[in-house]
C-alpha cells in the first residue's frame, strides 16, 4: 500500500513472516501406483494460493520412497492456520484406516511444519465365488488322525467324517446301478416291441 505522506510503500502482507509446509504421506498395504488419484487440499490464510487454498497431486508433486512420500510446497507460506485434507484415498477392495487427515496446524515465522497423514489399507477378503472367493476344488482337506474327521480346508467350517463319505458313496453306487437297470429295461422293451 502506498503511504502518500511518507512517500513509500508499506507492506501489509509481510511475506517475510513465512514458514514452510511439508506433507509426509505414509501408505501401508498398497503400492504408490494404486494411489494415482490421490490429491491433497491445503487450506490456509486468504493470501495463500488461490483464495486461501491449493491442491497438489500425489503422483506429480511428491517424492516417493518405499511406503512413504514427501510432498513439499516449493514456496514459503504466509504465517497462519493451515489444514491438509487428502482426497480420493479410498481403493476398491480395501478397508482404509487414516490418521492425521484434516489436522489443523499453526505456522509462525520461520516454522518448518510437517503434516503426517498415514493410511493403512487392509485387503477385504472375498465373500463369494463371484468376488474371487474359494468355490471348491481348492486345497485337499486333511483328515485328523484316528478319527476320520476332516479338519480345516475349504469345507466352510462343516465337520465331515468317514461315515458321511461312505453314505455318499453308497448313494452314488445305488444311483449308478438304478440308471443301468433302467437302461437295460428300456432295451428289453424295445426288443420286445420289434419282435411283435
Amino acid at each position: 500500500m502506498w503511504d502518500e505522506e511518507a512517500k513509500r510503500v508499506i507492506v501489509t502482507n509481510l511475506r517475510s513472516l513465512a514458514g514452510s509446509l511439508t506433507i509426509k504421506k505414509i501408505f501401508l498395504g498398497v503400492s504408490a501406483a494404486e494411489l494415482n488419484d490421490l490429491t491433497f487440499t491445503i487450506t490456509g490464510p486468504e493470501d495463500f494460493g488461490e483464495d486461501g487454498e491449493i491442491e497438489i497431486m500425489f503422483s506429480d508433486d511428491c517424492t516417493i520412497s518405499g511406503d512413504t512420500a514427501i510432498c513439499e510446497i516449493d514456496v514459503k507460506v504466509p504465517t497462519g492456520e493451515y489444514t491438509v485434507k487428502e482426497n480420493n484415498a479410498e481403493i476398491g477392495g480395501y478397508e482404509l484406516t487414516v490418521e492425521g487427515d484434516g489436522e489443523i496446524r499453526e505456522i509462525e515465522k520461520d516454522d518448518d511444519v510437517e503434516f503426517v497423514i498415514s493410511n493403512t489399507y487392509e485387503k477385504i477378503p472375498p465373500t463369494s465365488c463371484e468376488d474371487g472367493g474359494e468355490c471348491g476344488g481348492g486345497e485337499e482337506v486333511p483328515i485328523k488322525p484316528d478319527t476320520g474327521v476332516f479338519t480345516g480346508g475349504n469345507n466352510g467350517g462343516a465337520t465331515i467324517n468317514n461315515s458321511m463319505i461312505y453314505s455318499v458313496k453308497v448313494v452314488a453306487i445305488i444311483a449308478l446301478i438304478s440308471t443301468s437297470l433302467i437302461a437295460v429295461n428300456i432295451r428289453e422293451v424295445e426288443k420286445y416291441k420289434t419282435k411283435r
